[in-house]
C-alpha cells in the first residue's frame, strides 16, 4: 500500500506562530484521521503543531532533521526530539528542504518566511504534479508572496494548488487531489 505523504511547512518562530498553532494542529490530526504520513523538517513552530495533532491521533511523522543525529538535531539546531520518526539528512536547513519536498506527495503551506518561501519554490517547480495547500488568511509569506505570486506568474508548472481558509477543507482537497491523480496516473507516485 502506497500511503500518501503530506508535508506541513510554514513558521518556526515569529508573531504568526500563537495565531495558527490550532490551524496547524487540526491540520495534523486530519492528516492522521486520513492515514495519510506527515512530513515536516523536524523544527520547532507550525510544523511542530502539525506533527504534534498527527501524534494526538497515533499518526505517523516523518521529521526530516538538517542534523547528523539526534545529539546535533537537540544541540546544534534546538528542535524537538518527538513525535517524530528521524531521517537525519546531514544537509543543512536548505537540503532537507530538498528530501522532504521530494519525499511527499503534497504540500500544506501555513504563515511562513524565507524558509517556507523555499520549500514552496522547490514544490511548485519541481513538483512533477504534486499537490499544494495554501492556507489562506494565514499571514506571512503564503498570503503576502506566494498567493499573488501564484495568481499573477506565466510560469506554467504541474503542481495543483488549493487555497482554502479551512484546515481540514484544506485536507481533505489534497487528499481527494492525491486520489484523482493516482486514479488517473498522473502526479508523483
Amino acid at each position: 500500500m502506497d500511503l500518501i505523504k503530506i508535508a506541513v511547512f510554514g513558521s518556526a518562530g515569529g508573531s504568526e506562530l500563537d495565531k495558527h498553532k490550532k490551524s496547524a494542529f487540526i491540520i495534523g490530526e486530519e492528516i492522521a484521521l486520513n492515514h495519510a504520513i506527515l512530513c515536516t523538517g523536524a523544527c520547532p513552530g507550525l510544523p511542530h503543531e502539525a506533527a504534534l495533532g498527527t501524534a494526538s491521533k497515533a499518526g505517523l511523522v516523518l521529521g526530516f532533521s538538517p542534523a547528523m543525529n539526534l545529539a546535533d538535531h537537540v544541540n546544534k539546531f534546538n528542535f524537538p526530539d518527538s513525535p517524530y520518526l528521524f531521517i537525519f539528512t546531514g544537509m543543512e536547513k536548505k537540503g532537507r528542504n530538498l528530501i522532504c519536498t521530494r519525499t511527499c506527495d503534497a504540500g500544506i503551506f501555513i504563515s511562513g518566511r524565507f524558509g517556507t518561501l523555499n520549500e514552496f519554490t522547490l514544490l511548485y517547480d519541481e513538483g512533477n504534479g504534486k499537490a499544494i495547500g495554501l492556507l489562506k488568511d494565514s499571514g506571512g509569506f503564503v498570503d503576502e508572496v506566494i498567493i499573488p505570486s501564484t495568481q499573477n506568474t506565466e510560469k506554467l508548472t504541474k503542481a495543483t494548488i488549493l487555497v482554502d481558509n479551512d484546515p481540514r477543507t484544506l485536507v481533505t482537497g489534497i487528499i481527494e487531489t492525491i486520489n484523482r491523480q493516482r486514479k488517473t496516473g498522473k502526479g508523483k507516485r
